[in-house]
């Protein structure tokens, strides 16, 4: 990821013990641990007109304008 890319994310539910995926969230992103020292993954979200931050680790992040 880079900033820029156009990325589909789903979020891990928490309110159940299966851990099922949530519904996506669309969005451009501006930030990246290459930006400095207090700086992290984040984009800004289309759906909610807001920032999300990422976790590459955790949420199931896919890379739309790479394809």
């Amino acid at each position: 990821m880079k900033v820029g890319d156009l990325v589909r994310v789903c979020y891990r539910e928490t309110k159940n013990d299966r851990g099922q995926w949530g519904e996506p969230y669309h969005g451009i992103v501006f930030e990246t641990p290459d930006g400095g020292e207090l700086c992290t993954w984040k984009m800004w979200c289309i759906e909610r007109g807001k920032e999300h931050v990422l976790m590459p680790g955790r949420d199931q992040i896919e890379v739309m304008n790479e394809k």
